[in-house]
């Protein structure tokens, strides 16, 4: 299996030893009601250059590390942004919580290297809410920050400190598979450019759900990756940036595309696409309005979800994962009705719904042929149905020539279903650039 709210203006998996194996011109989509405009630039002139979809709390999110809160810490999460900007402003997340979360200091900074705590000196500078330097987060909102004068370049990784100086109740976290942020010791640390200061690294994101930019180009958009651990990056090297949303963004980057697009890897491990679950949180139907149509400047949509959805109901009931998987086994049908809805409200949005094939996994140790059966048929009507609006097809990418079934070994992690880095540059270098800039 693979592992893969509201906005008001103003995310360690690896716990338990099971979860390792889980797993046309479009304009930007109008904010949902439940955004407010920020002070400063309105709503249209921003765009996401940076998301985490948080993860509801359950048997994977316990297992993170201040899961039940971060008072009187610091947390600095590290985002590596695939936009840059002349502006910067940044979401804070409560959508999970269970009280409001107060913050009395946000500051942003440019980090060291993507995964590393410590900062560039000279580079903080504080955040506001409404013009204040705290900020209270309603539960079940997200807030997002005044603009920040602040030169942002894609690929640069920014580090975003956070001080609680009391009880937060229930975080707020994304398990983020592949990328490593930092708590500090008890204090106020946000201004602190010593790595020293964050002795607690831990593989979440707390309290952030995205960092938007002004981009330079007014016609900038964002594509967002909507998927499971794949997606999320699980079995590639952490802090790198070789993940396949991030090797995209930096493939469109070097190709100097116009208009410059970011790439948001919404990825959640263990995602299903329809049926939610109290372990991987909820499906990609449940939360797409959040996690993908509502993020600022979004353009398209990658639909990159299905392998959960055919193997977690045939997979064996043990003790831990029980409550976890689907019970009941979805057919080939069942599943293009799903992507069916999926594409639906994707274009209700006005944007472009594009589908990805299901990558072979004939090694993986819960594969039979019923369920490469069903695999196929979805492929087939991916490439053949024309109901998606543009077709990326990693199955033919990371195939093994004489064993279709299976993931090439040269691209294989170990598990025979998680790609590997070069499974995950192949999977990149796969996607034509042209299905995004249109030449």
């Amino acid at each position: 299996m693979v592992f893969v709210g509201s906005i008001l203006v103003a995310p360690a998996l690896a716990a338990f030893a099971w979860l390792a194996n889980l797993v046309g011109v479009v304009r930007p989509a109008t904010p949902p009601r439940h955004v407010v405009a920020a002070q400063g630039p309105g709503p249209s002139e921003w765009v996401a250059a940076w998301t985490a979809p948080p993860v509801r709390p359950g048997p994977a999110a316990s297992a993170v590390p201040f899961e039940s809160g971060t008072g009187g810490r610091t947390v600095r999460d590290v985002a590596r942004l695939t936009l840059g900007g002349t502006e910067v402003r940044v979401r804070l997340s409560n959508v999970f919580g269970d009280r409001t979360a107060s913050f009395s200091d946000v500051r942003i900074a440019v980090a060291q290297g993507s995964g590393r705590a410590a900062t560039v000196p000279g580079t903080s500078r504080r955040v506001r809410f409404g013009g204040a330097t705290s900020v209270r987060v309603p539960a079940g909102r997200v807030v997002a920050s005044d603009p920040v004068r602040f030169s942002a370049r894609p690929g640069q990784s920014l580090a975003v400190s956070l001080y609680a100086p009391r009880a937060t109740g229930t975080a707020t976290t994304t398990g983020e598979i592949d990328h490593t942020n930092y708590v500090s010791a008890p204090g106020d640390a946000t201004a602190a450019t010593s790595a020293a200061s964050f002795p607690a690294a831990v593989p979440a994101s707390y309290w952030i759900d995205g960092v938007d930019v002004v981009p330079r180009n007014p016609h900038s958009g964002a594509i967002v990756a909507l998927g499971d651990s794949i997606t999320a990056g699980f079995a590639s090297t952490p802090n790198a940036g070789l993940d396949w949303p991030d090797l995209l963004a930096d493939r469109l980057c070097a190709a100097h595309a116009r208009p410059p697009l970011a790439v948001l890897d919404a990825g959640i491990s263990g995602d299903n696409l329809s049926r939610s679950s109290p372990c991987f949180g909820q499906s990609g139907l449940q939360r797409m309005q959040r996690d993908a149509l509502s993020q600022p400047g979004v353009r398209d949509v990658i639909v990159a979800l299905g392998v959960n959805d055919i193997t977690q109901p045939r997979e064996p009931r043990s003790a831990g994962a029980y409550v976890c998987l689907p019970h009941r086994p979805i057919s080939a049908a069942g599943m293009i009705a799903d992507y069916r809805t999926a594409i639906r409200r994707i274009h209700a949005r006005h944007l472009r719904a594009i589908g990805a094939t299901i990558s072979p996994f004939g090694r993986y140790r819960y594969w039979t042929p019923a369920i490469e059966a069903e695999r196929r048929r979805i492929n087939r009507w991916i490439r053949t149905s024309h109901a998606f609006d543009g077709v990326i097809d990693f199955d033919r990418a990371l195939r093994d020539p004489r064993h279709p079934a299976w993931l090439n070994p040269a691209y294989d992690s170990g598990d025979g279903l998680h790609p590997n880095n070069a499974g995950h540059a192949a999977m990149a270098r796969s996607i034509p650039l042209a299905l995004f800039t249109g030449r």
